[in-house]
C-alpha cells in the first residue's frame, strides 16, 4: 500500500482529521512537508474535498 492509498484510507474513516492527526495515524508516515504535499495533490485531483 502506497501512503496516499494509506492517507485516503485514513481520511475515510476519520473524515475531519487534520494534518498532524494524520501522520500520527498512519503507520510509516513521512515528513509533514511530504504530507502536506500529498494532501496538496489529492485535492487538486479532487480525490479529497476540504472544508
Amino acid at each position: 500500500m502506497t501512503i496516499e492509498d494509506e492517507i485516503l484510507q485514513y481520511l475515510h474513516y476519520h473524515p475531519l482529521s487534520n494534518r498532524v492527526e494524520i501522520t500520527l495515524g498512519i503507520t510509516n508516515p513521512p515528513s509533514g512537508r511530504i504530507v502536506k504535499r500529498l494532501l496538496a495533490d489529492a485535492v487538486t485531483k479532487g480525490t479529497i474535498e476540504v472544508l
